[in-house]
């Protein structure tokens, strides 16, 4: 049961203005409410937005209620969780909770897939591409597709439904196709539906944007096990057109919803298609980039497909000099996923001409690029191609990301003194540094290692806190030992000596001195 008495719940729809309990209507009406469970007067649970978010609803102290989003007041994923909840435990209630426009539409969700409609006239194996979209669009204004408010997942799982079993008796290659020309009609009616001014209080453009991208990729798993027998007869020209729907489709004026890039990528690396239509397609955008009246976004598109059938065909360079030409456009994320495939594929002689490509920008990338950048060229050293003085002038320009990887190559080559220097330069703590490491400097070249001591000894001192402090004693101790190792205690002494007398004022240090038994 809702643990809230009716008459408080106009209280509480208080709390919320009618924009935010609009979208917290959007969200509950898709189904983004999940993991709701009641622990005595608290309501928990995720709602999925840009990310997953955790709500708490707190029944005896509703300023107490939370959510993770960054929103700073009573949110649209908290209106959700309060909706579903009312909606699982006393559902009369929702009238008193909903938003003001939405008690004239009536309550009810949808909770089941629209089945397939029967027409008398469906899209039939024989046709054209062309007859397929005109009768897609005729089966989805018939079945009320474009009306009512539905969340995306639900018009796409609904489209699906109605629009795909017209093809389950085809050839398995055509229906492929026709699965992906209904994909894509489908996300240019969810962009109609997302241009709506009304439709941003549902659900927000980002989020709209995961769930198609979710979409996409399941629905190219579909495509993929049709595709998997042989062509028949009428293939190619079906797919000439799809070609060409695809063209138009995927480069949208405005800002899109629906992951265009993902789309046509897919396309192209899954659907068999021969060399003359990648070339075709190649010189078409080309052909487009050279004409002024495109929005950035569009440009962008045209960039990234450019660059995709490049380097699906081999031509590595070709795919660089577009980059170059179009750097402030290029998205590095989807550079570096070739990148990854490269290696995955074993493709080291591509992936070496990458790196070098990225390397007089590597320094601006984001941490994140940076360490896949490293990871890559780490794949190509160990596979032999790359050489010990190129390795170390790629580590030392990628540092402080490449540290380990540096430290490591100045181990290897036992360069003691260079790896305690690059340790001081970025104030490591001796204690955290691994065991094995310090044991082969301290038998190799001990003397170096007592200034790594010194300093971070310094360092903690310098906090001022008896943690602190306590840390400290523990390297001195460790420093100590080092000093009786190299038969020098008389040094130790008069440094501990030096120590003391220069912190003296600090009692709480000399206390965890005397403590540790270090001094006299």
């Amino acid at each position: 049961m809702l643990p809230i008495e009716e008459t408080d719940l106009q209280r509480i729809r208080s709390y919320f203005s009618e924009a935010i309990l609009n979208r917290g209507w959007g969200y509950y009406r898709g189904r983004a409410v999940s993991r709701l469970q009641m622990e005595g007067h608290c309501a928990r649970a995720l709602v999925a937005g840009t990310k997953s978010y955790r709500v708490q609803l707190d029944f005896h102290n509703f300023s107490a209620s939370a959510c993770t989003c960054p929103y700073d007041d009573y949110c649209k994923h908290m209106a959700a969780v309060l909706y579903e909840l009312s909606a699982q435990t006393k559902p009369e209630v929702l009238t008193l909770l909903a938003p003001h426009h939405q008690l004239a539409l009536g309550l009810k969700r949808d909770t089941q897939p629209s089945a397939p409609l029967r027409v008398m006239n469906p899209p039939r194996e024989t046709e054209s591409v062309e007859e397929w979209h005109e009768k897609i669009d005729r089966i989805l204004d018939e079945g009320k597709g474009r009306s009512g408010w539905v969340s995306s997942e639900v018009f796409l799982r609904k489209g699906e439904t109605q629009l795909l079993p017209y093809a389950e008796e085809w050839a398995p290659d055509i229906r492929a196709l026709y699965v992906l020309n209904v994909g894509m009609h489908l996300l240019e009616v969810l962009e109609e539906r997302h241009r709506q001014p009304s439709y941003q209080y549902y659900e927000s453009p980002g989020y709209v944007r995961s769930v198609t991208v979710r979409w996409i990729g399941n629905l190219y798993d579909q495509v993929a096990k049709l595709l998997m027998e042989r062509h028949s007869r009428g293939y190619r020209e079906c797919l000439e057109d799809t070609i060409r729907v695809l063209s138009r489709a995927a480069f949208p004026q405005l800002e899109s919803v629906a992951d265009w890039a993902q789309f046509y990528r897919m396309f192209w690396t899954t659907v068999p298609v021969d060399e003359k239509m990648i070339e075709q397609e190649v010189l078409r955008l080309r052909a487009e980039q050279e004409r002024s009246a495109h929005t950035f976004g569009q440009q962008k598109l045209l960039l990234q497909a450019l660059i995709h059938l490049l380097i699906l065909t081999d031509q590595d360079e070709a795919a660089m000099n577009v980059a170059d030409r179009e750097r402030p456009l290029l998205v590095m994320d989807e550079v570096f996923e070739y990148l990854r495939s490269f290696v995955v594929y074993q493709k080291w002689s591509r992936l070496y001409k990458w790196l070098n490509w990225l390397r007089l920008t590597s320094r601006n990338f984001q941490p994140a690029l940076v360490y896949q950048y490293v990871n890559c060229w780490s794949a190509l050293k160990r596979e032999g191609y790359v050489e010990d003085k190129e390795w170390e002038h790629i580590l030392a320009d990628l540092l402080p990301v490449s540290l380990n990887e540096y430290l490591q190559l100045l181990l290897e080559q036992e360069r003691y003194r260079e790896w305690v220097d690059l340790h001081l330069w970025y104030e490591s703590d001796p204690l955290e540094l691994a065991k094995e490491e310090l044991r082969l400097v301290a038998d190799e070249d001990l003397p170096s290692l007592l200034p790594l001591y010194h300093r971070a000894t310094e360092r903690w001192i310098r906090e001022k806190n008896r943690d602190a402090y306590k840390r400290a004693v523990k390297i001195l101790k460790k420093l100590k030992s080092h000093y009786r190792k190299l038969k020098q205690l008389p040094r130790w002494e008069q440094y501990i000596e030096g120590i003391s007398k220069k912190y003296k004022r600090l009692s709480a240090f000399r206390e965890e001195l005397m403590k540790g038994k270090l001094l006299p």
